[in-house]
């Protein structure tokens, strides 16, 4: 039922508001090997889906051995999720994130200025993959020889395998990543340091601390979560500036509307375009049954686009409010790490514009996107420019 990836989902989404709002595919097939969703596309609905959390569950993800995604915050409910994200709140504070924003400008105009004299660049590649994947390693204290590998699990994480060889693939990084972090943690509980790990580590709410599990779970969400989709913003707000080149003076001439802009972006090529749950009990949703157990996908970059929601959902304007959006989700899973994401697309922009203009895709060449129905983003966005003077 779900279409290849395209730049265009939007059409295939209004569609579905229209025709088929809330659908069963009886085809998908899910990491765990059931098979079966129901889809999602109005905002109304979709909203629902994410923050109504006695009915909706996050909790996916069959919980087994040695699964710290399985066990992550992400896939918890009240109470077990709100006493984590208390704990993980006290170490993940917004001075973590700010106190990052000179170092993140410096390696933002490093990479860049690299392919100031060319006045080329595949930006996915030499940008938009290096910068959050250095930013959350710095983050959680990853030495630099690391980050390759960081990059290529975080990829892993983000493939929605399908196939048996995929799914082999899946399994295997996640096992690595869960290995390396293992190693990392312990490491941090003997000689902690000023990074992340070490404050969760530290921290405590009402006498509970994080278990080791607890902290491998979250590392890895927030290297998912953090890098990837982090990622996928990047790429997207630049190829959404490539569309309108106007835009790209007008930042350049008012920086201060930057913000709005990225938020624009996220809500008009959402980073993440879907995310699960699992209902608790028979409902209806939409009109339609829902039973006990089934699968339900909450279409975000659907919802983002809901004409009953926002005014000519498909016209790129900076000056809407877009504080209805959902592209970080909603109600208590709201993303933990939203302002880091933010303040990365900010500062990247703002290095961007201040040095180039007249960003457009390289002629001759072809932008490849990311193979996911969950993802909206690029695997190669080759661009050219001009060096401002």
């Amino acid at each position: 039922m779900i279409p290849a990836p395209s730049l265009d989902p939007f059409s295939w989404y209004h569609k579905m508001q229209q025709e088929n709002p809330v659908v069963f595919d009886g085809d998908y097939i899910h990491l765990w090997g059931e098979k079966g969703v129901w889809h999602v596309f109005r905002y109304e609905d979709v909203k629902r889906v994410y923050g109504d959390y006695e009915n909706f569950s996050s909790e996916v993800t069959p919980r087994m051995d040695n699964n710290p995604i399985a066990n992550s915050i992400t896939n918890l409910d009240p109470p077990r999720h709100r006493s984590l994200r208390k704990i993980i709140s006290k170490a993940f504070v917004p001075s973590v994130i700010s106190n990052l924003e000179p170092w993140i400008r410096q390696l933002c105009t490093q990479l860049w200025e690299k392919h100031l004299e060319s006045e080329k660049i595949e930006f996915i590649r030499d940008f938009a993959i290096p910068v959050p994947v250095r930013v959350i390693c710095q983050l959680l204290g990853v030495p630099d020889q690391n980050h390759e590998q960081i990059s290529h699990w975080a990829k892993a994480f983000t493939s929605n395998p399908q196939t048996e060889e995929e799914v082999g693939y899946f399994f295997q990084a996640q096992q690595e990543q869960m290995e390396y972090f293992t190693a990392l943690i312990e490491q941090r509980y003997k000689e902690p340091k000023d990074d992340l790990i070490s404050s969760l580590i530290a921290a405590e709410v009402d006498g509970e601390r994080l278990s080791t599990e607890d902290l491998i779970s979250f590392a890895m969400i927030l290297l998912f979560a953090g890098n990837e989709t982090t990622t996928n913003l990047l790429g997207n707000a630049i190829y959404t500036l490539t569309e309108h080149p106007e835009m790209q003076e007008h930042l350049f001439e008012n920086r201060e509307d930057i913000p709005q802009a990225i938020d624009e972006v996220l809500r008009y090529r959402s980073p993440v375009q879907s995310l699960f749950r699992k209902a608790k009990h028979d409902i209806e949703l939409g009109g339609k049954r829902i039973k006990q157990g089934d699968y339900v996908s909450g279409w975000i970059g659907a919802a983002n686009h809901d004409p009953s929601i926002f005014e000519q959902p498909g016209t790129f304007d900076i000056y809407r409010d877009n504080q209805a959006k959902l592209s970080f989700g909603h109600g208590i899973h709201y993303c933990i790490g939203a302002p880091l994401a933010i303040l990365e697309a900010k500062i990247a922009l703002d290095i961007i514009l201040e040095r180039a203009t007249q960003l457009q895709l390289e002629p001759n060449t072809s932008v490849d996107l990311y193979p996911s129905s969950i993802m909206y983003g690029f695997q190669k966005l080759p661009l050219v420019f001009q060096k401002r003077t």
